[in-house]
């Protein structure tokens, strides 16, 4: 193993790492020696080396370490097998070296701070520690889970330096530590910002630093103790720990007042910085979600806590020498904090996807190939410069392979001809290979293209495209037949073998056709991801977008079973429309292979894996996806109901982040959209004046006349507020009465209806009463009872979604039972007879569901009647 890695391995280096060795070596003999060698060591040297640490980088420190060569040279020593440090250690080493910097600290007040054989004893105990731990175990194993020193390394230079700079990786590595900082300091930040001991360890240490300092006034009532250095002088320390520890406290020991000094400091700091995270985790909750506030305000606490101890350290350490020096001592701490507060800076404006993005940038960087533009200095901006210059490139082939096609076509180039545009492409970047590559896509699309007997012309291909356009009108139109074609052939002077050629691009897989059917699949499959990233804690907003994505989901599958029909397969797609009209789920999957054979038998598994996905809606599936993101993808995107139900659900979002939507939706075309989106910024409280005046000012009634009641509602306390379109039809669709209607027909619905409130005791309808209105129970209860022989009978209790008074609407009967409000105010939709039996005229469906439902009530009348 080399004793410096391969980065720093010049003359330079080698020098440096020679110093830095006889620095360390020459401490022993320094305090043996000199009667201020303790001074020296820790006012001068040892106050100096964080921030030497933090000028030339953690990965030059690590090179360079002192204790870093004693364990490099234990490793030299043959032995079979060197382990790993046990799996614990990858957890917890951040306690580890927190409590060999807190027993460090504790020596140097009860012995080494001025005892020369304390001192030396220690350092060479430290450099013997680091020989023996190479010696037994691999890698960094001392640097990285045991040295004290390697915790200030990690908190001053953390969460990446101030300078770029080559690693410090062993050579070769080992694998010692997972995430190791050795080789990416940034990479095992990030990683390990979420360890319970990397956050114990920072947050206690600027208590650590402040206590170590503090405890010098504790002990003697006096700063002068420290500053002056007097401390430095007591060559009998060992002989103290005995005496009175605390000035105001004597009954305390020095051997415990110095420990618990220490402990207090380290607990109170990290308590603040403990609580101070909470807090601020607590008020970003309120608004935003807890999980993706909490790394990023752990992580700012983290940079605030290196800023307090390195400025904690700095404001005593090195004063007792340095303040004989003023000019010297006010340079060296303005040095300190600009130092510092970069640190800060540059840690609190840095976030872990700038890290990731910079890293992709790297490894982009590695493969730029646009020699005509030079990286960008941002790594971040890497993949959008190479992804812009990509597109432009993918742009200027395409437009030239066309070019390149529509003068053939016409007859103005041939093959060889081309070779005349070698300047023109060696002017748009195209390079020879990209040039036969164009030719050869072109000849496998259209082999006449450069058949030197065919005879292109600009007339014939005007001719060809006419006759194209009109034949896939008439496919298209599922009115085409052989007598129809051959009737246009000859209009238009069109050969067989030309009719049969564009027939066949129009019909084959490659052509239009089964362009249209991929389009459908692809928005099918689209569709059904956003379903499937749903949440499904029942809430009436989702629950009436997911019912509106699965009504899209089967339009997409009936437009492709459509469009298969004229690719002349409507033999095999006959029981799956039937099945798909019925949304018969449980054997639409086995009906799919009536669709062996089709030209591409893909189609089958896109298919089955989105009715597969459909059927799986039974049993709704866990999503981790926000709802937010969700609604951002379909609001992007969407039109018509599936719009609407999407601006719903946004309503039931606690924070307003999608005002940004909803008002470029007030322009939509479709009116409901309008509504709605006016709808849910009066929900939020965003409906100012402005957006009032431009419902009023709407040319649809539907916008109008809403926008008239909310102000009226407003004004007049007995109005009841409206309810937009889309959330009466998402009341109706709870409803199981209506839940197998359409769209339209439950919008067609929800504009028939009347919104109307009962209070408790009031009611909805009474016994023996002509029927000729339903009632849908919104919110609240009702209570169902006849009157026999004076006295009451109660029938049941429903609650919302309930239909009422199906009975007397379609037998024109009287009403046969009282409903009354039974916990106010009850909220209803009424329809009006009429109505009602419009929409069951039309959809044979609905009138089987209510025959069931009113056998279900005459049977509970008759029982109750009998008792």
């Amino acid at each position: 193993m080399k004793i410096i890695s391969a980065n720093r391995s010049g003359p330079f280096w080698l020098a440096i790492y020679g110093i830095a060795l006889m620095v360390f070596g020459g401490l022993v003999p320094l305090t043996l020696l000199s009667p201020n060698g303790p001074r020296l060591v820790w006012t001068v040297i040892i106050a100096s080396l964080p921030f030497f640490i933090v000028l030339v980088g953690y990965h030059a420190w690590r090179d360079i370490c002192p204790l870093a060569f004693f364990t490099k040279l234990g490793q030299r020593i043959p032995r079979s097998k060197r382990p790993k440090a046990h799996p614990w250690f990858e957890e917890n080493y951040y306690y580890v070296t927190f409590e060999f910097m807190f027993l460090a600290l504790t020596l140097r007040l009860l012995f080494t701070n001025a005892d020369i054989y304390w001192l030396s004893g220690f350092l060479i105990f430290m450099a013997v520690a680091a020989f023996l731990t190479g010696l037994f175990y691999t890698g960094k194993t001392w640097c990285n889970f045991i040295c004290p020193v390697g915790l200030i390394e990690k908190i001053y230079c953390e969460p990446n330096n101030l300078k770029d700079e080559p690693n410090s990786a062993c050579r070769p590595c080992t694998a010692c530590k997972k995430d190791c900082p050795d080789i990416d300091l940034e990479n095992n930040y990030w990683k390990e910002k979420t360890k319970n001991s990397k956050r114990f360890a920072y947050f206690a240490f600027p208590g650590l630093v402040l206590g170590f300092y503090t405890y010098y006034y504790l002990y003697v009532g006096t700063w002068t103790y420290y500053f002056s250095g007097r401390w430095t002088q007591e060559f009998n320390l060992a002989d103290q720990i005995t005496d009175p520890g605390f000035f105001f406290f004597p009954y305390i020991p020095k051997w415990l007042a110095a420990p618990l000094t220490l402990l207090v400091f380290s607990l109170v700091s990290f308590g603040i910085f403990l609580a101070l995270e909470r807090l601020l985790i607590k008020w970003k909750s309120t608004n935003e979600k807890i999980e993706e506030k909490k790394d990023p305000i752990r992580h700012k606490l983290l940079c605030l806590a290196s800023f307090c101890a390195f400025n904690l350290f700095y404001t005593f350490a090195g004063a007792p020498t340095f303040k004989n020096y003023p000019f010297f001592y006010q340079i060296l701490k303005f040095a300190i904090i600009v130092t510092s507060t970069a640190l800060l800076w540059k840690g609190l404006n840095r976030q872990e996807k700038d890290f990731i993005q910079e890293r992709f940038g790297k490894g982009f960087l590695r493969r730029w190939t646009w020699g005509d533009t030079p990286p960008p200095e941002d790594l971040r901006e890497v993949y959008f410069v190479h992804t812009e210059r990509e597109k432009e490139f993918k742009q200027r082939l395409n437009a030239y392979k066309e070019a390149i096609r529509e003068m053939v076509q016409d007859g103005i180039a041939t093959k060889e001809d081309l070779n005349l545009l070698k300047r023109l492409r060696e002017q748009l970047g195209i390079s020879q290979s990209d040039h036969d590559r164009v030719i050869a896509s072109l000849s496998q699309e259209d082999r006449r293209l450069f058949d030197p007997n065919y005879k292109h012309s600009i007339e014939k291909n005007f001719q060809l495209e006419n006759y194209r356009t009109i034949l896939e009108g008439y496919i298209l139109s599922g009115t085409g037949n052989e007598s129809l074609f051959k009737e246009i052939r000859q209009r238009y002077g069109i050969s067989q073998e030309d009719h049969l050629r564009i027939l066949k691009q129009i019909t084959d897989k490659g052509g239009t056709l089964w362009a249209q059917i991929r389009e459908h699949v692809h928005k099918a499959q689209k569709l059904n991801q956003w379903l499937q990233d749903l949440p499904h804690p029942y809430h009436i907003s989702t629950d009436y977008l997911r019912y509106i994505l699965s009504v899209e989901i089967f339009q997409e599958i009936e437009n492709i079973l459509e469009t298969l029909s004229l690719l002349g397969h409507e033999s095999k797609v006959e029981r799956l429309r039937d099945l798909i009209t019925n949304r018969d789920l449980d054997n639409i999957r086995n009906v799919l292979q009536d669709l062996q054979g089709i030209e591409d038998e893909k189609l089958i598994l896109d298919l089955d894996t989105i009715l597969e996905s459909l059927t799986l809606r039974i049993t709704p599936q866990s999503t981790e996806i926000p709802l937010e993101t969700t609604l951002s993808a379909i609001l992007a995107e969407a039109q018509g109901n599936l719009l609407s139900a999407a601006l719903y659900a946004c309503g039931f979002i606690e924070n307003k982040t999608f005002a940004e939507f909803l008002i470029p939706t007030l322009k939509n075309p479709d009116p409901k959209v309008r509504q709605t989106a006016l709808g849910i910024l009066r929900k939020k409280g965003l409906l100012t004046g402005e957006y009032v005046q431009q419902g009023l000012q709407d040319d649809h009634p539907l916008v109008q006349n809403w926008i008239k009641q909310v102000i009226s509602s407003q004004r007049d306390p007995l109005v009841i507020p409206p309810l937009i379109l889309v959330e009466r039809m998402a009341l109706l669709y709870q409803v199981p009465l209506f839940a197998q209607l359409r769209p339209e027909d439950l919008e067609e619905l929800a504009i028939r209806a009347e919104e109307r409130i009962y209070p408790k005791g009031t009611d909805l309808c009474r016994e023996g009463e002509p029927g000729d209105e339903v009632h849908i129970v919104i919110s609240g209860k009702v209570e169902v009872h006849t009157s026999q022989n004076g006295r009451k009978k109660v029938l049941n209790v429903l609650k919302e979604g309930t239909c009422i008074g199906e009975i007397g609407v379609l037998g024109e009967v009287p009403r046969t039972a009282t409903v009354t409000a039974l916990e106010g105010p009850v909220y209803v939709l009424v329809l009006q007879g009429s109505a009602f039996q419009h929409v069951l005229m039309d959809r044979p469906a609905i009138g089987l569901q209510v025959i069931k439902v009113i056998s279900s009530r005459l049977l509970q009348i008759k029982t109750v009647k009998n008792l």
